[in-house]
């Protein structure tokens, strides 16, 4: 294929899934989980989870015998992966009791937003967070929750889906049986991201924009790795 004509196929489709994007529903967040917990397993399903997750697991530091969170743990899938690599004390935060209720992973798992964990302060030398600060719009919140429950010194990992994609009009779209929608989703970009680490006491120590593998390359995932400071 001609350079040009594959330009023009690749407008063309970016243009085909924005429409298809605008044109589905976008649920609440806890509605969007209950319809998903039944089918959502425990594990990266799909490509994009894939890049995620193998974007977040680089920048996990050792956790041996380290007690962990993972906030918005879902179903469990880091829970496993973080009591797999020898963690002497995994626990879950979740705002879906659906979601919950489906959690095989080794662990305590409670009910909670992660703008107000259930959880004491300075409590876990390792916090991670896959894909959920998106669903909220405090932004500020959701970081210095995070930041509360570390100990000094301690490390704060965490994606989100990239604000250059959602800009594109791409969405993470799911699909249980015959319905597709969306997530309540909210842009954050970079620099809100610092603002956000900064005022919780966080220092970042690396920033990255995880592109896509397949299809026309585009930056799919934002993650952050950041210490909370002595």
């Amino acid at each position: 294929m001609f350079p040009f004509l594959r330009t023009a196929w690749r407008r063309l489709r970016r243009r085909v899934d924005r429409y298809r994007t605008s044109r589905l529903p976008e649920l609440e967040v806890r509605e969007a989980y209950a319809c998903l917990a039944d089918v959502y397993p425990p594990e990266a399903h799909n490509p994009f989870m894939r890049l995620e997750q193998a974007a977040v697991l680089d920048l996990v530091p050792d956790v041996a015998g380290k007690a962990v969170l993972d906030v918005a743990c879902g179903t469990g899938r880091y829970l496993k992966i973080l009591r797999g690599r020898a963690a002497a004390c995994v626990v879950g935060v979740d705002l879906s009791i659906e979601m919950l209720r489906r959690t095989c992973a080794p662990g305590s798992v409670a009910r909670g937003d992660l703008r107000a964990l259930p959880v004491a302060g300075e409590r876990f030398e390792l916090v991670t967070c896959g894909l959920a600060v998106g669903h909220v719009v405090e932004l500020d919140a959701a970081i210095a929750e995070m930041a509360r429950v570390l100990v000094p010194g301690g490390t704060l990992v965490y994606s989100d889906f990239h604000p250059s994609a959602f800009q594109q009009g791409r969405a993470r779209v799911f699909r249980v049986g015959d319905r597709a929608f969306a997530v309540e989703h909210h842009p954050h970009l970079p620099e809100a991201h610092r603002a956000a680490c900064r005022a919780a006491g966080l220092e970042i120590e690396e920033m990255r924009d995880v592109f896509s593998e397949t299809g026309p390359r585009f930056p799919a995932v934002l993650t952050v790795r950041a210490r909370r400071r002595p």
